[in-house]
């Protein structure tokens, strides 16, 4: 109880400041309390909550005023009366969930902090603090049940003081349940705290298991598989691994898993084909054979699933086939005089396996069985043969040219095995060796030879009649007769290429000039390397003191065969 104001005697001096605690009382089991002070009149007063009963919130905002007047003659005493009223101290309980190995709000693989089921229980029995209402919560009591959200979390506030724990009802997705009774106590920390905050954390172990496989190779020959080492395998979690345009997964761009000791990425098959991973967390991988022992095939990659808590046993063995590297032979033929693909079909080619000494053999069994021991290129200039080749060295052998050419003869060997540059075909996923096999096409040779009359001797002496003498001509080779070549039709390149606009390419076009040949002493003079096709020949210029030869000569080369280069 507070003075109003100041209070002053009769005689006008302030005895009692403003504010000054007049008295203080506490309230008993009924909830009330009387001030016995006895009250000077005509003087204000309040009354203020100092300490609020144990587990309630002291009431501040309430502060009750009055002033005691003078009274009536006939009455000697009166009375002022007020109700404060007090909200109770709260409680709020928060829960952390966390990976028990790293000890961070932070899910391994395909877990989840998320979702995880909480029992908040009493410990022992929560009494209301009014002390009528009486237990509110009997020991043992479910009292709320909390949901963890993505970050691991979950919060339960609006309880009663007292104590309790809380238990783990139904883990999140790839944890295993946390047994552990987490005791909160929730005790009162005086009347100015509205809401008492405590928290706990539960750590939970991720479900884990190793997997194992074995590696075995097959060459297609042998009746038994044998044991592979040296095959290196890495993992990438599935849910993280980025997407290509196509579908298909970027392994470059995905960050590998640890799945081998002491943090690596990668574990190897031993001498006897294992490989073993270390316990990986929840989830479903992708596993790729990062690393292919030589001249064998990398086998797709495989998913492994983990959803059962074995540290300590693997899954059973997987048993993976490697095949023997083995790759389709792709044969181009080349012009090597344009550099281009040969346009023309037919070009016929045997391989020789070296290591065996023996010519490949082939078969094809649609729409019919068919054995080839010899094999063409197509109008595109291209072929490929119809089985794939098992590793060796081998020589290409062109038995026959396509039309226009001639056979080269300077066979091409090759060797099927993974240092050999491949490309994989997006179809068939068959390896590919491509070799490219230059031919020459046949062409043409023009001799021009010269001749015309010329002085031999002169008949007759200084005695002979005039009849008599006369000078002696005969036959001879012409020297300086200059003679220009020219295409009497449009010339092609042998290889059937085409230009932007569909048309054949061009050696020569009709009238254009090739060459111009000149005579020697010997009356001849030559053009070589003359692409097939029809020319004319026309001399220019006749040597000194001859007549020039108007008549104009057409000379053609045709194709013989693939054996005749000129």
């Amino acid at each position: 109880l507070y003075a109003g104001n100041d209070i002053k005697n009769y005689a006008g001096q302030v005895i009692v400041t403003k504010g000054t605690a007049l008295e203080t009382v506490t309230t008993g089991e009924d909830g009330k309390a009387s001030y016995s002070v006895d009250l000077p009149i005509s003087n204000g007063y309040y009354i203020q909550e100092t300490q609020a009963p144990y587990a309630y919130i002291r009431n501040q905002s309430d502060v009750y005023s009055f002033n005691f007047n003078v009274l009536p003659e006939t009455q000697a005493k009166t009375s002022f009366s007020h109700t404060f009223v007090n909200d109770r101290t709260t409680a709020k309980i928060h829960i952390y969930k966390v990976d028990k190995e790293s000890g961070k709000a932070v899910a391994q693989g395909d877990a989840s902090l998320e979702g995880a089921v909480y029992g908040l229980y009493a410990r022992n029995d929560i009494v209301h603090p009014d002390g009528a209402t009486g237990v509110v919560f009997k020991a043992g009591d479910l009292v709320a049940t909390l949901t963890t959200d993505k970050n691991g979390e979950a919060e339960v506030n609006n309880l009663y003081l007292g104590n309790y724990y809380v238990k783990e009802i139904t883990p999140s997705e790839g944890y295993l349940l946390d047994e552990e009774e987490h005791d909160v106590v929730c005790d009162y920390e005086g009347d100015l705290v509205a809401e008492v905050s405590r928290s706990t954390t539960s750590a939970e172990q991720v479900i884990k298991q190793p997997f194992q496989l074995i590696k075995v190779s097959d060459n297609g020959d042998d009746t038994e598989a044998g044991l592979l080492a040296g095959a290196e395998f890495t993992a990438y979690l599935k849910s993280s691994l980025p997407v290509k345009a196509d579908g298909s997964y970027d392994y470059d761009k995905a960050t590998p898993v640890v799945i081998g000791e002491n943090g690596a990425t990668t574990i190897t098959s031993d001498d006897k084909g294992h490989a073993v991973s270390i316990a990986i967390p929840y989830g479903t991988y992708v596993v790729v054979e990062s690393k292919t022992p030589h001249n064998m095939k990398t086998i797709k990659p495989f998913e492994v699933k983990i959803s059962e808590n074995h540290p300590d046993k693997p899954q059973t063995w997987r048993v993976f086939l490697d095949r023997e590297f083995t790759a389709k032979l792709r044969v181009i033929k080349k012009d090597s005089d344009t550099k281009q693909t040969v346009l023309v079909p037919n070009a016929e080619f045997k391989i020789f396996n070296i290591d065996k000494n023996e010519y490949v053999k082939q078969y094809t069994t649609y729409p019919s069985k068919v054995e080839h021991t010899s094999f063409f290129t197509d109008e595109d200039g291209d072929l490929i043969l119809p089985e794939a080749l098992k590793i060796g060295n081998y020589r290409i052998e062109e038995v026959s040219a396509p039309f226009g050419y001639v056979v080269n003869d300077k066979y091409v060997n090759i060797s099927v095995d993974t240092d050999t540059a491949f490309e994989t075909d997006g179809d068939t996923n068959d390896a590919i060796i491509t070799v490219e096999y230059s031919d020459a096409p046949a062409v043409g040779e023009l001799t021009v030879e010269k001749k015309g009359e010329v002085l031999d001797g002169f008949k007759g002496g200084l005695l002979a009649s005039s009849y008599e003498k006369e000078f002696v001509y005969k036959e001879g080779s012409l020297a300086g007769a200059k003679f220009k070549v020219y295409a009497a039709e449009d010339i092609y390149t042998a290889d059937n290429q085409k230009d932007a606009d569909g048309n054949r390419i061009k050696y020569y076009s009709k009238g254009d000039l090739v060459t111009t040949l000149t005579t020697g002493k010997d009356g001849k003079a030559t053009a070589k390397n003359l692409p097939l096709g029809q020319y004319r020949v026309v001399e220019v210029e006749a040597p000194y003191g001859y007549v020039l030869n108007p008549n104009e000569q057409k000379v053609t080369f045709t194709y013989v065969d693939d054996k005749t280069p000129v």
